[in-house]
Parts: structure tokens; C-alpha cells; sequence
């Protein structure tokens, strides 16, 4: 037997209560908030918004590479992981003592490259790709 709120094709019928009191409601408060509407009060004024951010630049005695869509460089014909966040843009080295260099995109700093290891650390010390949060391990002592 079907409860009387439910019609013969299982659909919830209306309460002459409710939608009265549904319509005093959206009398007195419209579900736009009473706000004008874009197309009556005017169209958007046009952005004008270059079609390229202009490129970053770093110093001439830096080195300058482009990520790949993988997310990776050549260093010396070998594959060095970046990320994929810094895909189709150019990253700069800074040397900084032997084997090591500065990783920077523009004026911010991404972290140091080790170049005997192929891997950038981050820039907390201790984070690495295969050690994110910089947790070291557990000691005997």
C-alpha cells in the first residue's frame, strides 16, 4: 500500500501548504538574492591579457634549460627529473661550488642540484623526491 504523499508513478506529490509557502518565499526572497542579472545591467568589459607571460630572465653565466613534458632535463646526456608543475619552462643553474648549483625558476629558488647524484633537493634541507617531508631515519643511539 502506498503512503498518501507518494502518487501511483512513485513520484512525491505537492502539498498545497508547501508550494504556497514556496511561492510567498520566492516573492519576498528571489533565488538570484535580488541581484541584477549581467545581461540587464551590461555586458563585461573586456581584459586585455598578453597570449604569453614574458620569458623569465637569470644571468648570463647561468645555465638555462627548458623542462620537457616530462618534467625532466639533460644534464650531460643524462636524464634529471624536475617536475612536471615546471613543464615547457626554462630553469636556471647557478654554480655554487663543485658538482653543485642553485635551481631557480626566475628570482625563486626550487633547490640544489647535485650533479655527481642527478637530483635536485628541495629546499628544506633534507627533501629530496624519495624523501618528501625530510624525516630522517631512526637512530640506535
Amino acid at each position: 500500500m502506498n503512503s498518501p504523499a507518494v502518487s501511483k508513478v512513485g513520484q512525491l506529490q505537492t502539498r498545497p501548504w508547501r508550494s504556497a509557502a514556496l511561492v510567498e518565499l520566492r516573492r519576498h526572497r528571489p533565488a538570484w538574492g535580488g541581484k541584477k542579472l549581467l545581461a540587464v545591467v551590461g555586458r563585461r568589459r573586456p581584459r586585455s591579457y598578453p597570449a604569453r607571460l614574458p620569458a623569465l630572465e637569470s644571468p648570463a653565466h647561468w645555465e638555462v634549460r627548458r623542462v620537457s613534458r616530462d618534467g625532466g632535463i639533460r644534464w650531460h646526456d643524462q636524464w634529471v627529473n624536475v617536475s612536471h608543475v615546471f613543464a615547457e619552462e626554462y630553469v636556471a643553474f647557478e654554480a655554487v661550488a663543485d658538482g653543485a648549483w642553485q635551481v631557480y625558476l626566475g628570482p625563486l629558488q626550487l633547490g640544489r642540484f647535485d650533479e655527481r647524484l642527478l637530483r635536485i633537493a628541495g629546499q628544506h634541507a633534507g627533501t629530496t623526491s624519495r624523501n618528501p617531508r625530510g624525516v630522517l631515519p631512526m637512530s640506535v643511539d
